[in-house]
């Protein structure tokens, strides 16, 4: 899997300390160390961090974790090292809100709407690009070997290769191009899209940036305050240190009391999924990785390493496990997050217990970062099936979604825009090759306004 390498930094673990055995007799004593890059929500995934090693520790030592003393014991631990309760009130305001902030902000900078624009500039194309009509009386440039002559006179006909003016027959090939505009309609149409498509895009790309970072800027600021505040963001949602605490508990003592190991985010949904033979598992991991290693492209990247497609939903769920990633659930699907802060999380869909999908949700991309982001991906896999087919086609949009068409695997990688163009973030999608119909498949099939209906 690529990792984005814009300002990423590794996530910094707590680390665990030698000490005087506490009240549930660990032996061991887990310290949070904070983290020297606080941006992107540092401070969540390094607090995040230590409440799960600190309740590992006290697993790992044995202790049983539906006991309530021993959960009393890791609640005290954890209120050792940070503040469990904050004081200070928690900044609710949506992503909604934030926006309309940002929208405000850039007002000045940008006061027409795409709409308005796309008005304007089409009322000015007319002007520009005028057809004469039959009978009009013109005049039309031509070039005549190294010279530009003209003539006058009534415009009588244009067959595609030849116009007739007054008794005058001229090749159309040798009309100079402004006057083509005005003799040829489907050349007037194609210069007046391309004359409004540039315009609008270079207006609306530019806004759309302004419009991410000023956005950016108001959500960095209410994560930052909302951290040293002393609350914790996971996957969008924030939680005091108890609240947190309390959660991965609770989720432990689900998945030592079920044997197929239930794991989900939601205290409401109490999940069951298939239970693996560690060592079949750890064969057909190895097994995959051999395969991998002789084949290229998008096919030397089917799942998510070390899970591949047709894991069955306990295999992948465990193979994540052993490297280390803490898989969250919900009843469709499964998502963990990455030490790739510009990495929301990334998702895992199953069809009939079989990984089928992957889907990483970068966020904080602005629209440079994603010409970058397609570089590296090119990088990593080669030409998309456009840029391999029709590369002239392909280089004329920079923001278009690329697509790779493998034997094993199909994935795009797309940016996602929300209301009035503006750039939500950015996804790359991984399917199976044929697990999914046209209709049904995210790289496939984007509604009509080019965005991927997402579960």
């Amino acid at each position: 899997m690529l990792v984005l390498v814009l300002g990423c930094s590794a996530l910094v673990d707590a680390q665990v300390k030698k000490g005087s055995p506490g009240k549930s007799g660990t032996g061991m004593k887990i310290k949070y160390v904070h983290p020297q890059d606080t941006s992107y929500l540092g401070i969540s995934r390094a607090k995040d961090s230590f409440i799960q090693q600190t309740i590992k520790a006290h697993i790992d030592a044995g202790e049983d974790i539906s006991n309530n003393a021993v959960a009393k014991a890791i609640m005290s631990d954890v209120a050792s090292e940070i503040e469990m309760n904050p004081k200070k009130s928690l900044d609710t305001r949506s992503t909604k809100v934030l926006m309309e902030l940002a929208r405000k902000q850039i007002e000045k900078q940008f006061p027409k709407s795409l709409e308005q624009l796309k008005k304007e500039l089409t009322a000015e194309a007319e002007k520009r690009f005028v057809q004469y009509k039959l009978r009009d009386r013109i005049t039309v440039k031509y070039y005549r070997g190294p010279k530009i002559l003209a003539v006058s006179g009534p415009f009588y006909a244009f067959n595609g290769r030849t116009v007739k003016i007054g008794s005058r027959i001229i090749p159309y090939y040798d009309v100079v191009p402004e006057d083509k505009i005005k003799i040829d309609k489907k050349y007037s149409d194609a210069k007046r899209t391309e004359f409004i498509a540039e315009r609008y895009n270079r207006y609306r790309d530019r806004r759309s940036d302004a419009l991410t970072q000023a956005f950016n800027k108001l959500k960095d600021a209410q994560e930052a305050a909302n951290e040293k505040a002393g609350y914790i963001n996971v996957l969008d949602r924030w939680f005091t240190a108890a609240q947190l605490t309390e959660n991965y508990i609770e989720k432990e003592r689900i998945r030592a009391s079920s044997s197929n190991k239930s794991n989900s985010f939601d205290d409401k949904e109490i999940l069951v999924f298939d239970t693996p033979n560690e060592n079949q598992l750890i064969a057909k991991i190895n097994e995959n990785r051999t395969k991998l290693n002789s084949l290229k492209g998008i096919d030397s990247d089917w799942g998510y390493a070390p899970a591949a497609w047709d894991f069955t939903r306990g295999e992948a769920r465990l193979a994540l496990q052993y490297d280390n990633y803490s898989v969250l659930a919900t009843k469709d699907y499964d998502y963990f997050i990455t030490p790739n802060r510009l990495i929301r999380n990334i998702q895992f869909d199953y069809i009939n217990n079989k990984l089928s999908r992957v889907i990483t949700f970068y966020t904080r991309v602005t629209l440079q970062d994603f010409v970058k982001l397609k570089e590296q991906f090119v990088a990593r896999y080669g030409k998309d099936d456009l840029q391999r087919d029709n590369p002239r086609e392909a280089a004329k949009d920079r923001l278009r979604s690329l697509i790779w068409t493998g034997k094993y695997t199909i994935a795009k990688l797309m940016l996602n825009f929300g209301e009035d163009d503006v750039v939500n973030g950015v996804l790359f999608i991984k399917e199976k090759a044929g697990a999914y119909s046209p209709k049904d498949s995210m790289v496939r099939a984007p509604d009509k306004k080019g965005n991927l209906k997402i579960k």
